[in-house]
């Protein structure tokens, strides 16, 4: 059994959907466009655009993002909005 953080698939998406989201500084829309989510999820874990699409609605049922039909997707953890 391994010992120590271990890390699913799940919260490395997460921390990739993170490292996307734009500043909240100076921005009022804190929407990450699709191209930019299907490039960074699909290239660094190797899943298709259908895998990642239902990661995206996996999320959204958990509330830790808001798919925004045609635009992208705003992210709902982390921030001053978000308890951190």
């Amino acid at each position: 059994m391994m010992k120590g953080n271990s890390f699913g698939l799940y919260h490395l998406a997460l921390q990739r959907l993170k490292s996307l989201e734009p500043c909240a500084c100076g921005r009022r829309s804190r929407i990450v466009t699709f191209p930019k989510i299907f490039t960074k999820l699909c290239s660094s874990l190797q899943i298709t655009r259908l895998q990642a699409w239902e990661l995206l609605f996996l999320f959204q049922e958990f509330q830790f993002l808001k798919i925004i039909p045609r635009k992208g997707v705003r992210l709902r953890f982390g921030g001053k909005k978000y308890g951190r």
